[in-house]
């Protein structure tokens, strides 16, 4: 996993917004045995040049490709593998059409390697709590968003964060029985 250097430094980039966001919903997360990070790279791809005599794909390690993402849930194995289970793709004040076609584009790579993940696309500090809602986009790969405005009263918005985290977990939940469909 990459260390999220970006976010670390200068208060209200996106990155910094986005880790604050993490931060804050941690402990939920990892009460429910899963850790959560910032900018985590994921491989999008991973090219074969050649098989075996079985058959099987060669791995070419020149052939992989990772985007990093804003936020990813995974569950940590014991021999410190970690199975990606929801990504979460974060911006701030407000979205454009460009991003959720960039986002869903990224969502359909990673779901190519990774087929049992969830994506998500929030909205952080939303300037304008009437946007279309992503899942409408016609070319739209995520399978959640949430939008959090910035003139949402303290009560409101903790009331919102925690229906996200119920929300998370929904997606966390359907990630792990898609991994039990196609890896056992």
């Amino acid at each position: 996993m990459a260390i999220n250097t970006k976010a670390e430094g200068r208060d209200g980039t996106e990155q910094c917004m986005v880790k604050q966001f993490v931060d804050l919903i941690r402990p939920q997360i990892e009460s429910m045995g899963y850790k959560i990070t910032t900018q985590a790279s994921l491989p999008y791809t991973n090219f074969c040049d050649r098989i075996d005599g079985n058959n099987k794909g060669i791995d070419f390690s020149k052939g992989k490709k990772y985007y990093a993402v804003d936020i990813l849930v995974y569950r940590e194995l014991e021999n410190d593998e970690k199975i990606p289970l929801v990504i979460i793709e974060g911006k701030i004040k407000g979205h454009s059409t460009h991003d959720v076609i960039t986002y869903s584009e990224k969502a359909r790579t990673h779901k190519s390697v990774f087929p049992h993940i969830q994506y998500g696309f929030i909205v952080l500090d939303a300037v304008d709590r009437n946007f279309m809602p992503l899942r409408y986009y016609l070319h739209s790969g995520f399978d959640f968003e949430e939008i959090f405005p910035s003139d949402e009263d303290e009560i409101n918005h903790e009331n919102r964060i925690n229906e996200f985290v119920e929300k998370l977990k929904n997606q966390i939940e359907m990630a792990e029985e898609k991994h039990q469909i196609f890896f056992n």
